[in-house]
């Protein structure tokens, strides 16, 4: 018989100067869509790989969170037999502090565990989701664990702003956009501070550039040239570099800058830079089992857990057999991984 494994990976990690994560995904896999600190982003594809852009977390000293779903097709030796093996995806890093947690069928009787990773005994049994009250409950402390982090990140994005750290204040901002959907008020004001954000640097960039082109055409002679921002600032300014981009200009000019900025904006976000997958809450139901690893260097090595066992006779003769199980695995990536070297 055949059946169908989904998987959750979380990935938490320093990406230093590493800029794309490469996932292989076991054979008979189906990427679905992945996460990079709570904002959705496009895979791309090379020889048969998965590639995911990796961004700095915008609060610095936290690692950045990676999170990606795929399905694996599996096969069984026969209908009432269950052997198996399930392989993990190779990520192009080391990783530490591995567990994998797999929810199985009732009708399943596992016999034997085999596999590179130790099997946690004390984390076996039923899972906490059994019926749609559970799920419903699971949801629900799901999306206030989001609205706490979305808070969170609303709060410190306007401390970066304070500090004119304006790129990581617009992807808190983002973050906090995203994780707050099930909150239409608080949506709406990360929303318009992130648009204020994002106009706040288009200005600057088009004040800072009108600028230049003044200054240079009326030479280096003449006093009072106009002030500009140095390049390296353009997307990290306080509030004086702004209004000094804007001093000696009339009213009427920086208004019209304002809307130049507000429609260039605009016209970006006309067409989605990226995906925007649904967050979800996968049920967890079944028997359940944890397994963990501590170190895993060699990057192009392969996960796996093996099981031996019988399913009890349930549906009707003759049906396909499926096989609906969540495999969620968590990794750290180690210093090597983040580019920083140790001592």
């Amino acid at each position: 018989g055949a059946g169908s494994v989904l998987t959750k990976v979380t990935l938490q990690l320093d990406p230093g100067d590493k800029r794309m994560l490469r996932i292989t995904l076991p054979p008979e896999s189906k990427f679905w869509f992945g996460y990079v600190n709570q904002q959705s982003v496009w895979p791309w594809y090379e020889d048969g790989d998965v590639l995911l852009q990796l961004e700095p977390s915008a609060i610095d000293g936290q690692d950045s969170v990676v999170e990606f779903f795929y399905a694996t097709q599996l096969e069984l030796q026969q209908r009432r037999k269950i052997k198996t093996s399930l392989i993990g995806p190779r990520l192009d890093l080391p990783l530490e502090n591995i567990s994998w947690t797999l929810y199985y069928p009732e009708t399943w009787q596992v016999e034997e565990w085999e596999g590179n990773l130790s099997l946690d005994d004390q984390q076996r049994g039923r899972a906490l989701v059994s019926n749609m009250k559970d799920y419903m409950q699971l949801e629900q402390k799901s999306r206030q664990m989001r609205m706490s982090k979305a808070e969170s990140l609303l709060n410190e994005a306007n401390v970066l702003l304070e500090q004119g750290k304006q790129e990581q204040a617009r992807s808190a901002f983002s973050s906090a956009y995203n994780l707050s959907q099930s909150d239409a008020a608080f949506n709406e004001d990360a929303r318009v501070q992130l648009q204020n954000v994002r106009e706040q640097q288009a200005l600057v960039a088009i004040a800072n550039r009108r600028n230049m082109f003044i200054n240079d055409k009326a030479g280096a002679q003449v006093t009072g040239q106009q002030r500009q921002v140095p390049q390296e600032n353009l997307l990290n300014f306080t509030a004086h570099d702004l209004q000094g981009v804007l001093v000696g200009n009339t009213a009427d000019e920086n208004e019209a800058l304002r809307r130049l900025a507000a429609r260039l904006i605009d016209q970006q976000q006309a067409v989605p830079a990226k995906p925007q997958a649904i967050d979800i809450t996968l049920p967890q139901q079944g028997q359940t089992a944890s397994f963990s690893r501590s170190l895993q260097v060699n990057d192009r090595a392969e996960l796996v857990i093996e099981i031996e066992g019988t399913r009890s006779h349930a549906g009707r003769v003759g049906a396909p057999l499926l096989i609906l199980l969540l495999l969620a695995a968590l990794a750290f990536g180690v210093s090597a991984a983040s580019g920083r070297k140790s001592a």
